[in-house]
């Protein structure tokens, strides 16, 4: 039996996240589909077979079959939707003032617009959409499922520092929640447990996806959705910039860790490996890099275009000086702006 304190659940995630048959901290996505398609754009890409913009059409169709994790008796538009009020529940979190959206909000593309998130972390808040298809959480990939990467955030003592047990006790206090959880979750206990926290969370956090956005229309035969110049930055970054390496297909994310040559200024006992994190509505979402440092998408390009500022010998090989004239850093930035959702996000 777990005790009554809130740390054993990290534990408890990690087993959750890495069972004994092994799951790779550097695995990619949970999707084999979209393994193949990713492997046969990198052997184009490092074949130099790749030439047009529309040679990479065919490799950025979105893929909005959400892969649930299964669970029995499980019903996911309740379970989603029970996720939904606890996502936004502050009497989780041990002050009673902070719940998930204090750091993920809506209207910051579920982040917070913080440099380092509101608990004090010396990492900025990740956003919370196209997670369904990860295989890696957190910036360092502590997490192998959005049920434990919600678990460690929740008991995070620099996230609500909340202690579940106590936390599920409150809430089963609460006759609606029991209700949305008995529809939710009918083969579980008739009250709110831990796992049942988690799991709807997860739920939540799953069902969360980017919206179309201009980038896609033109994906589906829009040829007037974006730009020449949109379309010159979106071959550019693939050919010229090198960036569709770790950023690519749909999500533009491999879910792999990297040591991009960042400057540490924290956490200098870690591994200088961060997460490629998605870029659907990039342009929304500053400061940029897993510390907010960079405050524009600018300056990112140029951090890249000097080949990162730290040479260590963990630092990724892809990571080089880039000859990108201001043409094409200005027709790249034109892209990554065609990929903002068409209307914001809602709860």
């Amino acid at each position: 039996m777990l005790r009554r304190v809130g740390a054993p659940w990290f534990f408890l995630c990690v087993l959750i996240s890495f069972p004994l048959s092994g799951v790779p901290l550097n695995a990619q996505s949970t999707s084999a589909k979209e393994e193949q398609l990713r492997a046969g754009l990198l052997k184009r890409l490092e074949s130099d077979d790749i030439g047009l913009v529309e040679d990479l059409r065919p490799y950025y169709r979105r893929d909005l079959q959400i892969p649930f994790r299964k669970q029995p008796g499980a019903n996911i538009a309740a379970a989603i939707e029970l996720g939904r009020k606890l996502f936004f529940e502050k009497r989780i979190s041990t002050s009673g003032k902070l719940s998930c959206a204090s750091c993920h909000m809506p209207e910051k593309y579920w982040t917070d617009g913080l440099a380092q998130s509101s608990e004090g972390n010396s990492r900025r808040s990740m956003a919370l959409f196209n997670l369904a298809w990860d295989g890696l959480y957190t910036w360092h990939g502590r997490a192998g499922t959005l049920m434990s990467q919600s678990i460690l955030a929740m008991t995070a003592p620099r996230g609500m520092g909340a202690n579940m047990l106590d936390a599920a006790k409150r809430l089963s206090a609460d006759s609606d929640y029991l209700k949305l959880s008995a529809k939710a979750f009918p083969l579980a206990p008739q009250r709110i447990t831990p796992e049942i926290i988690g799991a709807a969370v997860e739920y939540y956090v799953a069902s969360r996806i980017s919206g179309n956005s201009a980038f896609d229309r033109w994906v589906d035969g829009d040829e007037a959705a974006i730009g020449v110049r949109a379309k010159r930055g979106f071959l550019k970054f693939h050919i010229t910039a090198n960036c569709g390496q770790c950023h690519n297909l749909w999500r533009f994310s491999d879910s792999r860790r990297y040591d991009i040559g960042l400057r540490e200024v924290a956490n200098s006992d870690r591994e200088p490996k961060y997460k490629a994190v998605g870029l659907r509505n990039i342009a929304k979402r500053p400061p940029y890099m897993h510390d907010g440092s960079l405050e524009t998408l600018e300056e990112v390009l140029q951090f890249y275009v000097r080949g990162g500022d730290e040479l260590r010998k963990s630092k990724s090989p892809l990571i080089r000086p880039l000859r990108l004239s201001l043409e094409d850093q200005a027709e790249i930035l034109i892209f990554l702006q065609s990929l903002t959702d068409s209307k914001p996000p809602t709860p």
